[in-house]
């Protein structure tokens, strides 16, 4: 899930149950995955997201995982784009009624 925000810089939260990945070693490992690729990834958007992991996401190897969160970052950018863009031509139609 991703929303955009006015804070000037991107937020992350992450939500991985006990139940999804058993042991702590693991849950640390995919946090420190998930929150690497943020980082490196969201520099130039203002975005909160906040990710749940479910068990698929331990096991995929690394070029998987990074295909998979650059792909969902990448709709979630894509899908805040087209809001903007929507709030924008709704705002300019309210102009032009005026």
């Amino acid at each position: 899930m991703s929303c955009a925000n006015t804070c000037g810089f991107s937020r992350l939260g992450m939500v991985i149950p006990k139940k999804a990945i058993k042991l702590s070693v693991g849950r640390s490992a995919l946090k420190k995955r998930i929150r690497g690729y943020f980082h490196s990834s969201m520099n130039d958007y203002s975005l909160d997201c906040v990710v749940v992991a479910t068990k698929e996401m331990h096991n995929y190897d690394k070029k998987e995982f990074s295909a998979l969160v650059s792909s969902l970052i990448t709709k979630s950018i894509a899908n805040l784009q087209l809001k903007d863009d929507s709030s924008n031509s709704d705002k300019q139609v309210l102009k032009n009624n005026s």
